[in-house]
């Protein structure tokens, strides 16, 4: 080896073991106050000011703790860590219009976890969280209102997100998107919002979907849907234990598309919206439900249109909706 490549790699490694030192140095956890400095340590003894700087002085993979009530402001998320505020406190995140209020773009494995948030428009601003990438995303016990756009969006390739114990409101888009990966909506309320969950793909990679436990609630459009599915992609959305309550559209509905689309609606709710219950359109849409009430719907109960396939353990009770308790061809289906 050449005199100056021996000189190269040994200026290199006192450096490498300089970062990977310094990386080993940060602290597991940080934290942040109303009272707190940026310029601070972010210890429990001088705390920070921002999400933004405890996060720069956190290990990967460590904690940032939310110490009193106050705004910690909009932060863009690029490893590993938990930001989390004891219940009782309120941690608020202001979004001002054309901003994001927690975006989470890191490369690699990173695996992200927000618990006691909350995140306000104020009328303008949004997505409220943006999961660009990343290989996980937990949403535990936030509040997510008044965003411009979408409360949550989901395009992270590959993906797993889980949310739980949440309320998205007033969103002028829809309440959660998801667009990539697997994602499990636990506990939710979606209420005043465009349309509660969409399920969409625009690649070839499959999107699936499960929603339990929850609540869409006066959404303009509807409370459950599946959107675009381009040839070679699939999405799949079931939604169990779960309601629709006066949708100013469908309560449920998926359309035609190129790829394969399923909604299972299982021991649900679907009452009061302003078209039908459950709308099935297009030959590339399924939908199959069990055991749930459908009612008061200003159409039909059970709606099925251009060649879908719409089908029903026959377990079902369809009461009093405007225009009868099913349109089109309704399938008997079969426990599989």
């Amino acid at each position: 080896m050449p005199r100056s490549a021996y000189r190269k790699a040994f200026v290199a490694l006192p450096f490498a073991l300089w970062a990977s030192t310094a990386s080993a140095a940060l602290p597991q956890r940080t934290f942040v106050a109303s009272y707190g400095v940026d310029t601070n340590a972010c210890s429990l003894a001088s705390p920070c000011r921002s999400f933004a700087t405890a996060i720069s002085k956190t290990n990967p993979t460590g904690e940032v703790i939310v110490l009193d009530s106050a705004g910690y402001g909009p932060v863009s998320i690029t490893q590993s860590v938990t930001i989390t505020a004891p219940a009782g406190v309120y941690a608020g995140i202001t979004v001002p219009t054309s901003t994001t209020g927690i975006v989470v773009n890191g490369a690699g494995a990173i695996s992200v976890t927000l618990r006691g948030l909350t995140l306000n428009g104020l009328g303008g601003g949004g997505p409220g969280i943006d999961f660009q990438q990343g290989a996980r995303l937990v949403v535990e016990r936030c509040v997510i209102e008044n965003m411009q756009g979408r409360g949550v969006i989901s395009t992270a390739a590959g993906s797993q997100l889980y949310i739980s114990d949440t309320d998205v409101r007033y969103a002028a888009a829809y309440a959660i998107d998801i667009e990539e990966g697997v994602a499990t909506i636990d506990r939710v309320h979606l209420e005043n919002n465009a349309a509660g969950v969409l399920v969409s793909s625009f690649s070839t990679n499959p999107v699936n979907v499960l929603v339990r436990d929850s609540v869409a609630s006066a959404n303009i459009n509807w409370g459950y849907a599946i959107g675009v599915v381009p040839a070679g992609g699939s999405a799949r959305l079931e939604v169990e234990r779960s309601v629709a309550y006066a949708s100013g559209n469908d309560g449920v509905s998926v359309g035609a598309f190129a790829g394969p689309a399923v909604i299972v609606i299982s021991d649900s709710r679907i009452i009061g919206g302003s078209q039908s219950g459950i709308h099935a359109s297009g030959s590339a849409a399924t939908v199959v439900v069990s055991g749930t009430t459908i009612s008061g719907n200003s159409r039909y109960g059970l709606e099925q249109d251009n060649s879908a396939n719409l089908s029903t353990l026959q377990n079902n009770s369809l009461q009093q909706n405007g225009l009868g308790a099913t349109l089109g061809s309704i399938l008997p289906a079969t426990l599989q």
